[in-house]
Parts: C-alpha cells; sequence; structure tokens
C-alpha cells in the first residue's frame, strides 16, 4: 500500500434551516493501492470534485511494459491453439511423405549392399570391418525410414485431445494474467470514490 495521498470531504447536513452548532464532515481517505512514484496530481486543496474524477496518476512505465508482454504471450499462445487445432499443413504432409520416399530407397540400397558384402565376406574377399560398416548402415537407414514413417502418421492423425488441453489451458493462464495487469494499470489512476471537497 501507498501512503496517504488526499483526503476528500463532504457536507451533510440533516436539516435545510440554520442551527447553532458544529457542522460534521464525512471524510474519505484515498489510498493509492500500488507503490510506484506519483506523476501527476490533477487536484488541488479546497477543490470539488465528482464521484470517479482523476485525483492523481502514477507512474504506469513498469505496468505498461508488463502488461504488454502479457498480451504478446496471449496471442502467441493463441496462435499456437489454433495451429493445433488445424492440424499439420498439407505441405508439411507432402514433405514428409517425400522424406519417407527417399529413406525407403536409400534403406533398399543399403540392404543390398549389405547382402552383397555378406556373399564378399564369405569368400574372404571383405574384410570384416567393411562388412559390419555395411550392416551397421543397413540398419541405420532402416531405423530411419520407421521414425519417417511414424512422423508421418503423426502428421495424418492430427493433434491428441491432451495437447490440446494443455494449449487451451495455457492460454487461459495467459488471459487471466493479461486481466490481472489491466486491473494492476487501471490502480494507477486514482479516483474519487465519491463527491466531495479536497481536504
Amino acid at each position: 500500500m501507498f501512503a496517504l495521498c488526499c483526503l476528500l470531504t463532504a457536507c451533510h447536513r440533516s436539516t435545510v434551516w440554520s442551527a447553532p452548532g458544529n457542522t460534521d464532515w464525512d471524510r474519505a481517505a484515498v489510498l493509492a493501492e500500488i507503490s510506484e512514484p506519483i506523476v501527476a496530481l490533477n487536484v488541488s486543496e479546497g477543490q470539488q470534485v465528482q464521484a470517479g474524477e482523476l485525483l492523481l496518476q502514477l507512474d504506469t512505465r513498469r505496468t505498461d511494459a508488463q502488461l504488454q508482454a502479457a498480451q504478446a504471450d496471449e496471442q502467441r499462445l493463441n496462435a499456437q491453439l489454433l495451429e493445433l487445432r488445424h492440424g499439420a499443413r498439407q505441405e508439411t504432409i507432402d514433405s514428409a511423405r517425400s522424406q519417407l520416399t527417399r529413406a525407403q530407397s536409400d534403406a533398399e540400397n543399403m540392404q543390398r549392399e549389405r547382402e552383397r558384402a555378406a556373399v564378399l565376406r564369405k569368400s574372404n574377399s571383405l574384410s570384416q570391418q567393411d562388412f559390419d560398416r555395411a550392416e551397421t548402415n543397413a540398419r541405420v537407414a532402416t531405423a530411419s525410414v520407421g521414425s519417417l514413417r511414424a512422423q508421418l502418421q503423426e502428421l495424418l492423425h492430427g493433434t491428441r485431445p491432451e495437447q490440446l488441453a494443455q494449449a487451451e489451458a495455457a492460454l487461459a493462464g495467459a488471459q487471466a494474467e493479461t486481466r490481472r495487469l489491466q486491473l494492476t494499470r487501471a490502480r494507477l489512476d486514482v479516483r474519487a470514490p465519491r463527491a466531495g471537497r479536497i481536504d
């Protein structure tokens, strides 16, 4: 809490005729809820103000920067959610199919080389090291085909419900943070809670 910044006084008389005695004043202390430097004081002592009238303004730079960052994060998460809902683009699927076809061709070539290397190894025309290398290359190529096939299947099946739920929860959190900062930003403008005179 920031320190007391000003007092509002409002005169209330129970009757309209003159009578001896003291007039009672209701005082309302107006507090700034956030600790930021005062950048503008919009009223002076003795001035009449209406309910909701701006009394003073606190420095908004820190909160504005936080709010802009939160809004940007909200936009990013919203875009990610839309991307997940729409699924993979056809161009991405076509590219994955092409990569799989190429990997399958490579795997077939590596398997033929491995078979040739096995024949040469039996006749001692090829060293064990060269045969091992051919066998390893064939296994790697086969594994690559399996990986690319799984990636293509993932693109074709679309986004999992769990991923959508996570993205929706992340977006809801970002939206809540934006609303919180908007409320904080509004509190940097200190306004009169009711009509009265600045004391």
